[in-house]
């Protein structure tokens, strides 16, 4: 019965913890879509519309950034400690370049995206927005 009970206090705890890394990973996520929700100042009607489009965006930005993130993560002792080999450098500065290029064209395609909901005013602004770092 007790071993029962640990079992159940240790898996609701697990449940928690992943609960709050998920909240942690998001949390510059939702403060970034909040800045361009506010700087929008959309009417609610559309703020429906726009929401999930936005959504969207955000995960598709995340995901082209995953793969140079990975790598960049993958050589980062040996960069910091000065090591890296010409291969290395070369495959970091591929990464980071189709990553730039990737992301060009997810704002291109979501701008077009953004149009079919928002002005082209709005539209610009969201991009702009979207692209400021918020703490």
């Amino acid at each position: 019965m007790k071993r029962n009970i640990l079992l159940l206090t240790l898996f609701v705890g697990l449940l928690a913890c992943g609960q709050t890394v998920m909240a942690q990973n998001s949390t510059k996520q939702i403060a970034q879509f909040n800045h361009v929700m506010k700087g929008l100042k959309l009417d609610k009607a559309t703020k429906d519309k726009f929401r999930p489009i936005l959504i969207k965006y955000y995960d598709e930005i995340a995901s082209v950034k995953k793969s140079h993130s990975a790598l960049k993560d993958k050589y980062q002792q040996a960069d910091d400690q000065g090591k890296l080999t010409d291969e290395q450098c070369d495959l970091l500065f591929n990464s980071k370049h189709k990553q730039e290029i990737d992301e060009l064209n997810v704002r291109k395609k979501y701008y077009e995206e953004f149009k079919k909901v928002l002005s082209v005013q709005q539209a610009y602004k969201a991009i702009r927005l979207s692209n400021d770092k918020v703490k």
